[in-house]
């Protein structure tokens, strides 16, 4: 199933304020070495919620996915994927200065290298055909991306819908490292 171009551009028209107002708000969490361009896609797989192209420096959301969340009344789903999506676009950042040979960005210089090596290596969520779900949460890129948005959801919010979650793969780890995160963001919002 698919929607027809005017039906894209309406729901694109009808969701572009409120997008661009919900990343605005988000932008301090960021440290991006390059303002990041975003837009919209369409996916009828609504669980696709977002995706990101590090070289062009843009995040896509999927239209039909902020249509649901919107209608199903859970819009924090949106903005957690899009502080996730966005943290990857960071990370790619500092991949792309780490590679350059000139590092000089924030993050512990082991974690970017193994960004790097992941970068290199990517295990999705299925590699031709075969389930790879361990592989592909056992990666640091989403464990980062993953524990980033939802501390920053947490740290926003300070409660949170039962609908925004961790995943379940993460339970435990995040705890470990939750505090870690908390005291990230009340240095950049002091």
């Amino acid at each position: 199933m698919g929607i027809t171009k005017e039906q894209f551009e309406y729901l694109s028209n009808l969701y572009k304020n409120c997008i661009q107002d919900m990343l605005s708000q988000n932008m301090p969490f960021f440290k991006f070495r390059q303002q990041p361009i975003w837009g919209f896609m369409f996916d009828e797989r609504i669980a696709v919620l977002g995706v990101t192209n590090k070289e062009s420096n843009t995040v896509s959301f999927n239209i039909a996915a902020i249509d649901f969340a919107f209608r199903t009344n859970q819009p924090l789903v949106i903005e957690q994927f899009a502080l996730h999506e966005f943290r990857h676009l960071y990370q790619f950042g500092e991949i792309e200065s780490y590679n350059n040979g000139n590092y000089d960005g924030a993050e512990n210089i082991d974690k970017v290298k193994r960004w790097a090596y992941e970068h290199e290596h990517y295990i999705g969520l299925k590699n031709n055909g075969n389930s790879t779900v361990n592989q592909y949460y056992d990666q640091d890129l989403e464990f980062d991306a993953f524990t980033f948005s939802y501390a920053a959801m947490r740290f926003k919010y300070n409660s949170l819908p039962e609908y925004i979650e961790m995943p379940k793969y993460y339970i435990g780890k995040y705890e470990a490292i939750a505090q870690e995160w908390d005291k990230k963001f009340s240095e950049i919002f002091k």
